[in-house]
């Protein structure tokens, strides 16, 4: 089954403006499609910022992007002088498998990493695309892994608990899935993604959140849980909190995205910083689609004293809630 992921990859394209690429980059990989390109470009961009005496690469692999971003990518690769690596996977070795609520089969992108970064790199930083990097990841680039297999933070709350029992892990740590560092050669030596593979197509039903859950399964025992501030959930639509200090990566996790309007949740400041200063920088953010979130953008107008603005907002939001009730949309 290996060779299905290293097949995987139909086309790739490298934009690369660094002078130099040293051995001791920091190789740095995403699963995507079109719909997370931006959020992608603002994890990219504050890595480098936060990080200028570090070089990198990125690797994504992606199922779709629009045609527009390949330009921005590029202009984005051009500014930062760093390089990225474009990786398009054959969508259709993913078919079958379950999708839910906002994710696509780009969930599953992560498993065709480790066979194609073979001789490439015998470790890399995989990151969800709804990141934002707050500080120096050299701690982690350079950590022990001792005899495991990859490192990780161990999920929150009651999602930790039900799921490490559900799935019956054995050594106990259900651990999230949007920040893990891996190695390569470990990884593949244990057949990690033909596991996953496995597991997601004999459990279609039975995974509460497919991807995550094969991986904990497959990596069961393996596992370095490290401090949360490698990997810091955070859910702009119910929590008020400020982070720790020592944040290096916050994760935008949960449904409520930095790059939706109707979000003025102030931990958004840090994603607007690099998506401001970015080749989509000039482009709005997404719309509200239903009458909640347009309700959320008016409250949230009306609390800036947009007044007007918010007001309009609000009678759309009635209408569309209306409209709904009564079977006109």
């Amino acid at each position: 089954m290996t060779d299905v992921f290293r097949n995987a990859i139909t086309d790739r394209k490298e934009l690369s403006y660094a002078d130099v690429l040293p051995s001791s980059c920091l190789h740095v990989a995403f699963g995507i499609d079109a719909r997370y390109v931006r959020g992608m470009a603002v994890t990219i961009a504050s890595i480098v910022a936060n990080n200028p005496d570090r070089d990198f690469v990125f690797h994504v692999f992606y199922g779709s992007i629009a045609e527009a971003d390949f330009d921005r990518l590029d202009a984005l690769a051009r500014k930062l002088a760093t390089t990225i690596i474009l990786n398009l996977i054959d969508k259709t070795i993913f078919a079958g498998l379950a999708t839910f609520g906002q994710y696509t089969h780009a969930i599953y992108n992560r498993l065709v990493i480790s066979d194609n970064m073979k001789g490439v790199t015998p470790r890399i930083l995989y990151l969800d695309a709804d990141i934002v990097c707050l500080g120096d990841v050299s701690e982690l680039a350079e950590m022990d892994l001792g005899d495991n297999i990859v490192a990780a933070v161990a999920d929150v709350g009651r999602v930790a608990d039900v799921q490490s029992a559900k799935l019956n892990l054995e050594h106990g740590r259900y651990f999230n899935s949007g920040m893990i560092l891996i190695d390569i050669e470990r990884w593949n030596a244990g057949g990690i993604s033909n596991k996953a593979l496995s597991i997601l197509s004999a459990r279609k039903s039975d995974l509460s959140f497919p991807d995550q859950d094969a991986l904990n399964i497959a990596l069961d025992g393996r596992v370095a849980i490290v401090d949360r501030k490698w990997n810091r959930l955070y859910d702009l639509g119910v929590m008020n909190e400020d982070i720790a200090a020592e944040t290096v990566f916050l994760h935008y996790a949960a449904g409520t995205k930095p790059w939706f309007s109707w979000s003025f949740h102030p931990l958004k400041s840090h994603f607007m910083r690099y998506y401001s200063q970015s080749p989509w920088g000039g482009l709005p953010l997404d719309p509200p689609r239903d009458y909640k979130e347009m309700r959320a953008l008016a409250r949230g107008l009306i609390r800036q004293r947009c007044y007007c603005t918010g007001l309009g907002w609000y009678l759309r939001s009635l209408r569309k809630r209306l409209a709904k009730k009564f079977g006109c949309v």
